[in-house]
């Protein structure tokens, strides 16, 4: 008998060893879907590349074509919204027909560092107004403040960075419907929209800002709750 998705964890069906199948918990969306190929594999990869170096070439786009900020949407904005909400529907289309995202093939470590990434880099951007605790150091002379070269050149290309960390996490992720992913897509989706608000006021609001940078912590304790019997919660708490 053919085991289902994913073989090692608690989700699905497995046979045992006199024929009958035993069901560790109610099976989700990846019991239907057999095991990986090199087909399934491929698909993955390919989308998210699609979608990364098309995200990429809009920022490169904009960037080459003015760099003047405006209260209205420009065409690489509406065009970077399209793609992303494109590739959003590849993605949940793509979850059900063959379920992986590169989890398959890329380390778990390899995703929270690219949060760990936009959080410092994040931490980065805001150090002229807010420095790095409550306010400091905010005396520019002081000897704790950090050079503003590298400030700046984190400023300029931080929409690719920002770009990578949230589309491979999207696509890392296949489209779950637990309430941990659903919070973890949302918060992906908040970047996307707002790299795809780039070069608009709208891209500086602080409360949006500040949205995007809590998030994290409400998606970490809603992630934290939901596997709170189990291993994986201190990584998210």
């Amino acid at each position: 008998m053919e085991q289902l998705r994913p073989s090692s964890t608690q989700y699905c069906e497995a046979p045992t060893a006199n024929g009958t199948m035993s069901k560790a918990s109610s099976p989700r969306l990846s019991c239907g879907v057999p095991q990986a190929t090199a087909g399934t594999r491929i698909l993955v990869w390919a989308l998210y590349v699609a979608h990364q170096v098309s995200v990429w070439a809009l920022i490169w786009l904009a960037q080459t074509e003015t760099h003047e900020y405006s209260d209205d949407l420009r065409w690489f904005n509406f065009a970077s919204l399209a793609v992303n909400a494109l590739f959003h529907l590849l993605h949940l289309a793509q979850t059900h027909w063959t379920y992986d995202g590169l989890a398959q093939d890329a380390h778990e470590s390899s995703s929270q560092a690219s949060v760990i990434m936009l959080l410092c880099f994040a931490l980065l951007m805001e150090y002229k107004q807010r420095g790095l605790f409550m306010g400091w150091p905010s005396d520019p002379a002081s000897a704790w403040r950090l050079p503003s070269r590298p400030i700046e050149l984190v400023r300029k290309y931080h929409g690719y960075a920002f770009a990578w960390a949230a589309i491979y996490t999207f696509w890392y992720h296949p489209m779950e419907s637990t309430v941990g992913h659903a919070f973890g897509f949302a918060h992906t989706a908040f970047f996307m929209v707002q790299g795809s608000l780039m070069l608009t006021r709208a891209h500086l609001n602080k409360w949006w800002r500040l949205l995007l940078e809590i998030w994290v912590a409400i998606h970490g304790g809603v992630v934290a709750a939901q596997t709170g019997g189990d291993v994986l919660w201190p990584m998210f708490s």
